[in-house]
């Protein structure tokens, strides 16, 4: 019973957030999703009850399974735990980057998950080492908030802590393009799918130094980074593919300055963006253009201490978004 309380638990966020959860959607609630366009604000307080009951699910899956109850763990079940268990996990890694709260579950999930959930290349289309490096910064970012309250936050472990993960992230993402090379004369799904990768790593990238130095986006280590998720972005073999890469397009849009903005727009546009009714694709654009609008006025969202980042712009301007 608990498997379904979780389902219908994650359904109901993927419906408020306006994801499409199409095969399980069907499989197990047969639920018509077509009216759903992600318009919901309850979003977080099913999420946040989700992670709770997490660690009780996994118990009890642990504990049929080691007894080999199948009476209670049906093929069903045991498909539903792993793919609705990975989805949560999915959905708080966008959460932990974005929110005004601190939410820092993520490791006790991962824990509790362990090696029962689906690979994150074969769930979200983003290899292992990008999200694992990414739950790496969101670690550093509670440690940094929490040395911070503490007034013990030493600069040097920072840099250090932070260095190793840039260093990682750096040495996979420079396989990349030797790959892409391979990849351009054979099938066109590995291909987008190698760009994806850059797409996450790079924004990955520009997240991890706005939370080492803050949301500069004229730190060259931004800068830059953000210039390379706009290549990235543009070397997608299908445009279209952008309004499914929300963390990545808010996060380095929302750190795009000057010329980059046009580029963003431009990206945006090729998308269609505007034209598509699903997802949160389209309130990221508008995130965007807040937090470069809250800049170009000269800081008008020092609101709630966030600065001029996603943050800053999704408070100033009312929108609660759930980046995947």
């Amino acid at each position: 019973g608990q498997i379904e309380v979780l389902v219908c638990m994650i359904l109901l966020i993927s419906l408020e957030v306006g994801i499409i959860l199409a095969l399980f959607t069907q499989k197990i609630a047969n639920i018509d999703v077509q009216g759903f366009k992600g318009e919901c604000s309850g979003w977080q307080i099913h999420l946040r009850a989700a992670s709770a009951l997490l660690p009780t699910v996994c118990e009890a899956f642990k504990k049929a399974n080691t007894l080999g109850n199948s009476t209670e763990l049906t093929e069903t079940n045991r498909e539903a735990f792993h793919f609705f268990g990975t989805a949560l996990k999915w959905y708080n890694i966008p959460y932990c980057t974005t929110s005004l709260l601190s939410l820092p579950l993520t490791s006790q999930l991962e824990a509790s998950l362990s090696s029962s959930h689906i690979p994150m290349r074969q769930f979200a289309g983003c290899d292992e080492w990008v999200i694992d490096q990414l739950l790496n910064i969101i670690e550093l970012k509670h440690w940094k908030e929490a040395m911070q309250a503490k007034k013990q936050l030493s600069v040097l472990e920072l840099a250090t802590r932070a260095t190793e993960i840039k260093t990682r992230l750096e040495c996979e993402v420079g396989k990349i393009p030797e790959a892409i090379e391979g990849a351009s004369v054979g099938l066109h799904s590995t291909l987008e799918f190698l760009v994806i990768i850059q797409v996450w790593a790079y924004a990955t990238l520009v997240y991890l130094h706005v939370i080492i130095s803050g949301p500069n986006p004229d730190l060259p280590e931004v800068h830059n980074n953000v210039s390379k998720t706009i290549r990235a972005f543009r070397t997608l073999p299908e445009p279209e593919v952008v309004r499914s890469l929300s963390w990545p397009l808010c996060i380095a849009g929302c750190m795009a300055t000057g010329q980059q903005e046009s580029e963003f727009r431009g990206i945006v546009d090729k998308a269609g963006i505007g034209r598509f009714p699903f997802g949160n694709s389209r309130k990221v654009v508008k995130v965007m253009e807040e937090c470069w609008r809250m800049r170009a006025n000269g800081g008008d969202a020092g609101i709630a201490g966030q600065g001029l980042d996603w943050r800053g712009a999704m408070w100033n301007s009312g929108i609660d978004l759930l980046l995947v």
